[in-house]
């Protein structure tokens, strides 16, 4: 008798019906025969596995490509909380530099009214070292300007000019023009019709003049004496709101 190759002795066995007599201890029925092809049973098993498989991979949501999409909305996540730290750091740093361009703005500004204000003190004393050179009473810087109350604030520098007399004295008058261009003297707050004066340099003179007229001046005119009485310098300003 001629032997099976090994193939069909494979194939026999798969395909061959195997029976199975199934018996129940518990029960007064006859066992029962079954017949099962062991390719069958086999090809049962694997079902069985790989839709178990299947069924573990979805319940472990093991989607590749889903797993690759909630990793990049992580790493977008972070990204984005990353750029939202970021800009809240520059916006701080831009609100410090703005605050420091405002601080260092004013200090310049600052400075430059600290240096206008010395500039208009170094003019000052040089038009006064100028007049110096020159004899007699002079008047400098002459401002007058009008008060809330209708009283005329007056400023200037009295300066003696020359060697000879060592000390200058005498009054200053104040008055005014009314609208009639007439003159119209102004009497000092003291009730004084004069202010006296003396120095031997400079002197620099400020006070009000109260003023009770119906209308208002526009000129402020100072009137300088010497000791003797005589009118020694006459000086208009505009009288300013």
């Amino acid at each position: 008798m001629m032997k099976k190759s090994l193939s069909a002795r494979i194939r026999a066995a798969l395909l061959r019906p195997r029976q199975v007599i199934v018996t129940d201890n518990h029960s007064p029925r006859p066992a029962r025969k079954m017949y099962i092809r062991p390719i069958s049973f086999i090809a049962f098993t694997l079902v069985s596995v790989a839709g178990i498989l299947m069924l573990g991979f979805h319940l472990s949501d093991g989607n590749p490509a889903r797993s690759t999409q909630q990793g990049q909305i992580t790493h977008l996540q972070h990204e984005q909380g990353r750029l939202k730290d970021l800009v809240a750091e520059k916006e701080a740093m831009l609100s410090l530099k703005d605050q420091q361009i405002e601080s260092l703005n004013r200090e310049i500004e600052n400075a430059r009214q600290q240096q206008e204000t010395l500039q208009g003190k170094l003019s000052m004393f040089e038009s006064i070292l100028d007049v110096r050179k020159i004899h007699g009473v002079h008047l400098l810087q002459t401002v007058a300007q009008r008060l809330r109350n209708h009283s005329i604030n007056y400023s200037f520098v009295l300066v003696k000019g020359g060697n000879y007399p060592r000390t200058a004295s005498g009054t200053i008058t104040f008055s005014t023009l009314n609208p009639a261009n007439e003159v119209i003297p102004i009497h000092l707050d003291t009730g004084e019709d004069a202010l006296p004066y003396s120095t031997k340099s400079h002197t620099f003179m400020q006070g009000n003049l109260p003023w009770n007229e119906s209308w208002e001046p526009k000129i402020l005119r100072i009137s300088l004496t010497d000791h003797r009485g005589r009118e020694i310098g006459l000086s208009e300003v505009k009288i300013s709101d």
